[in-house]
């Protein structure tokens, strides 16, 4: 008896990401996300990776092509389908954006609000827990501008998790993230125990070695898609075995 074929949650064909010419000028992507992978981009420029972030995760149009999410191709959405699509996807860039004026629990609430997840009282009830679980409940009550990065990112990453999402996508985390190991533990195991696909980008070794299951190389002049980290670390593309002898966590 075969398997069931599990429907992509993302599928790229013929992808160029929305970036400047002088970033990329390489081949097209044909790749596929599913649920439960974490998927690791890494590339010679973090600007144009993150531009492939943002174009996987649809806050970016394609430059060409066409990207599907939940098997409907983003030329067919409607409002009302981007909308849905910012509650599927959770996109957390390298700036964090909490609202400054607002205490570290008003943050988590925001977009569940915005969105109407639930009533306020249960919106505070379900952050208060969520909180609680993240380690972060003696901090609820502090402005971004008292935390340090490290727990400003996790108030973020936790405001992106009341929405439920299907996927997340976070830009760079372990450059911001002074304490890797309790990052890891904490966010990456919540992640794979909930069977929620992440997609970030990285150039930790260690990182794509221990968790990536599929991994995307961007160069100015290319991109490259592999199965598994193992296909990553044999690859003989140059710029590749440079990026790899550069990071001493390998």
């Amino acid at each position: 008896m075969k398997s069931p074929v599990m429907q992509a949650l993302i599928q790229c064909q013929a992808v160029k990401a929305n970036t400047s010419p002088d970033k990329y000028m390489g081949n097209e992507l044909d790749f596929s996300i599913e649920q439960g992978q974490v998927i690791a981009l890494l590339g010679t420029d973090i600007e144009n990776t993150n531009n492939w972030l943002k174009t996987l995760a649809g806050v970016y149009y394609p430059s060409s092509g066409q990207v599907t999410f939940f098997g409907k191709g983003s030329s067919q959405f409607t409002k009302a389908d981007w909308l849905k699509l910012r509650k599927e996807i959770a996109y957390i860039s390298k700036d964090i954006n909490l609202l400054s004026m607002l205490s570290g629990l008003a943050n988590v609430m925001l977009a569940a609000n915005y969105h109407k997840i639930a009533n306020p009282e249960t919106v505070k009830s379900n952050a208060l827990k969520l909180i609680s679980q993240m380690e972060l409940a003696e901090l609820a009550m502090l402005l971004p501008v008292n935390m340090t990065r490290d727990q400003q990112l996790l108030f973020a990453i936790a405001r992106a998790l009341m929405l439920e999402p299907k996927m997340l996508f976070l830009e760079a985390p372990l450059v911001q993230f002074d304490d890797q190991d309790s990052f890891k533990e904490l966010i990456f195991d919540k992640i794979r125990h909930q069977k929620m696909t992440l997609v970030v980008s990285t150039q930790d070794a260690q990182f794509i070695q221990s968790y990536a299951d599929k991994v995307v190389f961007v160069d100015k002049d290319c991109i490259i898609s592999f199965n598994n980290s193992n296909e990553f670390f044999m690859s003989d593309n140059p710029q590749i075995k440079r990026i790899i002898k550069k990071v001493p966590t390998l």
